[in-house]
């Protein structure tokens, strides 16, 4: 009868110890799993709040350029101003019966030949989209509207850059300095090689008054009239055409803005 009770008590304290072992393992395995899970945590806390940084980064760069775009986007449009006026002052002109061809005249055409490039400014746009952190912008409606911008932008570059090469210096200058007298005067350049606008005074070098008068003298053909008057209408055309490109530009810029300060 001892030896049964000893050897019970024995296969009873090894069984509380494998127990005890059991339950120390689960434990260890449990403290490891809330171990894992903190540490993800703490990652993903880590990681939102670096991404919230760098997205308020590239919002702060986003807006800098945008500043820059309309920045470019009022001298595009003082430029097409300055070209419409031009246009409009020439065809004024040259319905009138009795042409003459003086030094505003030739300055306005001068005028009429000189075109802005438009350029989009997206240097942060173009490293997020390059670089895949598109997604940094966490508001899905904010990112659609970013990509949308850029969009129209590049559009509208590509439009005006067609404009300027293809139809301004591929048919319209040909005529107009076909049959018009141009003075040109390295004073109307800007730093930039750009010409002044029209509203600014004119320094224009020395007016030949001879080829003035050939030039008019040319004008009184009707034929020849026709052919300038159609070219500068079709200037002044496109003039306008970028002018109102512009105008959707700045609103679609003051929209984005507003989105971001939101």
């Amino acid at each position: 009868m001892a030896k049964f009770l000893r050897t019970f008590r024995q296969n009873s304290m090894a069984e509380s110890r494998i127990g005890r072992y059991l339950l120390y393992a689960v434990g260890e395995i449990i403290l490891l799993v809330i171990g894992i899970l903190i540490a993800v945590q703490i990652n993903l806390r880590n990681e939102a709040a670096k991404n919230e940084r760098a997205e308020s980064i590239y919002i702060q760069n986003i807006l800098k350029d945008i500043d820059a775009q309309q920045k470019s986007i009022e001298v595009q449009v003082d430029y097409e101003s300055s070209y419409i006026s031009s246009a409009k002052y020439l065809i004024e002109t040259l319905e009138n019966k009795e042409i003459q061809v003086d030094q505003k005249f030739a300055a306005e055409l001068a005028n009429l030949l000189s075109r802005r490039t438009f350029v989009v400014q997206d240097a942060t746009y173009t490293d997020l989209i390059s670089s895949g952190k598109i997604n940094l912008i966490n508001d899905e409606g904010v990112r659609n509207d970013l990509i949308s911008y850029y969009q129209e932008m590049e559009r509208m570059e590509k439009v005006i850059y067609h404009n300027n090469s293809d139809i301004i210096d591929g048919n319209i200058s040909h005529v107009l300095e076909e049959f018009g007298y141009i003075n040109y005067s390295f004073e109307k350049l800007n730093h930039q090689g750009y010409l002044k606008n029209s509203n600014s005074a004119y320094h224009l070098g020395h007016f030949d008054e001879q080829f003035a008068d050939i030039s008019t003298q040319i004008m009184t053909d009707p034929r020849v009239r026709l052919h300038v008057m159609n070219a500068v209408k079709k200037r002044l055309l496109i003039a306008t055409i970028h002018h109102e490109m512009m105008d959707g530009a700045t609103t679609l810029s003051n929209e984005l803005k507003n989105r971001f300060y939101e």
